[in-house]
Order: C-alpha cells, then sequence, then structure tokens
C-alpha cells in the first residue's frame, strides 16, 4: 500500500509539472506595446504577411516561424514599435503564467533583416533587437509592486547580453568597442542566432539551493558561442529571488525607427523549444521506475 502511494504522488507531481509549462500550445502576440504598458502606432506593421492591428492576437501552435515587420514612412516621428509574443497554454488567448517552483528551458532561433541603408552594425544610430523576454512580478525597495523586465538581447549592433527581470547581468558580445570584459561583436542583422535560456528553480540544486540561470548565445551565421554559465539573481523588496509566481516568458521584437528614410525591419523566430526543467522529467521517470518495482 505505501508503494502504491508513494507511486501515486510522484506521479501526480510529476504530471502536476509537466503539465503546467509543458502544456504550451501558442502565443498571445501584444503588438505595438510601449514601455508603458500602453499601445504606440509607429508607421505600420504585419505579421506572417497580415497587416497588424495594435492589441492582442492569439497564435496557435509553435512549430512555425514567426515573422513581425515594421514599416516606417522617412520622417516617421518616435523611437520605436515593440511588440511582445507571450507563450500560452490555450491556443494564444491568454499569456501562460509561471507557476511558483518551476524550472524549464526555453529555446529559439532569431533572425533581423531590414531594407538597404538601414544602419547596421557596430556603432549604429538605429537598432533592432529581439531575443528570449520576460516580465517578473516584484516588489521594489518600498515594497511597491512593479513588474521588472529583461530577458537575453540581440542587438543588430553586434552587442547581445541578458539581464533585468531579477537576473545578474552578463555579456555575449559588444558591438561598441567596449573592451570590458572584451567581447567582439556575437550577432549581425540578416543572419541567425540561436538563444538557449534554462532557469532553475529554488531547490533545484539541492534543498535550500537558489535560482539561478544559463543562457548560451550561438550566432549561426559566424559560429561564435558564448555561454553565461550558472548566474544568480536579486533579491526584490520582500527579499524574494528568481522568477515570481505570474512570470510571462515569450519573445521580443523591437525595432527602431531610423528616420532620414523609409524602413523596413523584419525580425524572425523559429525554432522553439519551452519544456520542463530535467527536474520534473526525473520525476516522470521516477513514478514510472517506482510503478514498475510495484508490478515485479
Amino acid at each position: 500500500m505505501k508503494s502504491v502511494v508513494s507511486t501515486l504522488a510522484v506521479a501526480a507531481l510529476a504530471g502536476s509539472a509537466m503539465a503546467q509549462i509543458g502544456s504550451i500550445n501558442g502565443f498571445q502576440l501584444r503588438a505595438f506595446e510601449n514601455f508603458n504598458g500602453g499601445q504606440a502606432i509607429h508607421g505600420t506593421a504585419s505579421f506572417n504577411g497580415n497587416p497588424l492591428a495594435p492589441g492582442n492576437l492569439a497564435v496557435a501552435g509553435t512549430g512555425g516561424m514567426y515573422s513581425l515587420t515594421d514599416n516606417y514612412p522617412q520622417f516617421e516621428p518616435g523611437f520605436a514599435n515593440r511588440h511582445l509574443m507571450w507563450a500560452s497554454n490555450d491556443g494564444g488567448n491568454t499569456a501562460y503564467q509561471l507557476q511558483a517552483g518551476e524550472s524549464f528551458r526555453i529555446s529559439a532561433c532569431f533572425r533581423v533583416t531590414a531594407n538597404a541603408g538601414y544602419p547596421t552594425g557596430p556603432g549604429s544610430p538605429a537598432n533592432s533587437e529581439t531575443g528570449i523576454w520576460f516580465a517578473n512580478p516584484r516588489l521594489d525597495n518600498n515594497n511597491m509592486p512593479f513588474t521588472d523586465e529583461g530577458g537575453v538581447w540581440l542587438i543588430t549592433n553586434g552587442t547581445s547580453f541578458s539581464g533585468g527581470a531579477g537576473m545578474d547581468f552578463f555579456l555575449f558580445g559588444e558591438g561598441n568597442g567596449n573592451p570590458n570584459p572584451p567581447r567582439p561583436p556575437i550577432y549581425t542583422a540578416g543572419g541567425v542566432a540561436e538563444v538557449v535560456y534554462s532557469y532553475y528553480a529554488a531547490g533545484y540544486f539541492g534543498p535550500g539551493s537558489a535560482p539561478a540561470y544559463e543562457a548560451t548565445v550561438r550566432d549561426l551565421t559566424s559560429g561564435i558561442t558564448v555561454s553565461s554559465g550558472l548566474k544568480p539573481f536579486f533579491a526584490d523588496g520582500q527579499g524574494q529571488v528568481g522568477l515570481n509566481p505570474g512570470t510571462l516568458i515569450g519573445f521580443r521584437y523591437q525595432n527602431q525607427i531610423f528616420p532620414a528614410i523609409d524602413n523596413s525591419i523584419t525580425g524572425d523566430v523559429f525554432n522553439i523549444s519551452i519544456i520542463p526543467g530535467p527536474g520534473a522529467a526525473a520525476l516522470m521517470g521516477l513514478g514510472v521506475l517506482a510503478a514498475a518495482r510495484r508490478r515485479r
């Protein structure tokens, strides 16, 4: 009886973990979302070849290529459009909210292309940015709630780094010649870069272990690969560390306006994988093993 109970308990725990982040089946695209959470429209945009209106768009599935294009006419005022594509487990109707204690790995390939004349490369006056993105609900030092955003940036000037959302900073590549630390440019517009991000929740490495993350950026065009190694999180105003329950997980498109010319900038995200951390899979394996022993 004890064997049956323990088997069911382990299997239920594993099944719960697998059913949460393992149930991602689409994305909620939030188009034209500016830095203050509102919506600001510059020029026009399209998503997978279809005109894009400001607001939320349900995107079913995770196995395709998701292309977003911003078109800015010459002399367009403003700074940039920003679009966020959040993972969803209800076909894109709502954004998935991370559950307490969930570890996970997310990976994707990214490519940014621009029309001739749009400046890219080291020292560029205009930049397009993409990458893996998080919105982490936290408390500041006055215990006031705020959304701490961050992730792994890929910028068309060759710079790439991780940070924000409570994460310690790490520089993968530097496009502006900053020698400290010395990092060559790691991403070139028109090329393809793969980003792999692993999140380890509290207790993942044993009782009392703190949350940590590890990210790797691979420029598949140049062959440069840089890994952050394990990096820590900072505590918020209440002493909470890591990605809190309710954190949103997804991708970011941000295309800066270059007013001297007409702009057309496209960001592609593809080869997407979002899976539970190895801990959840290991628990599932334990459940199967325990059941097999009981049958013997």
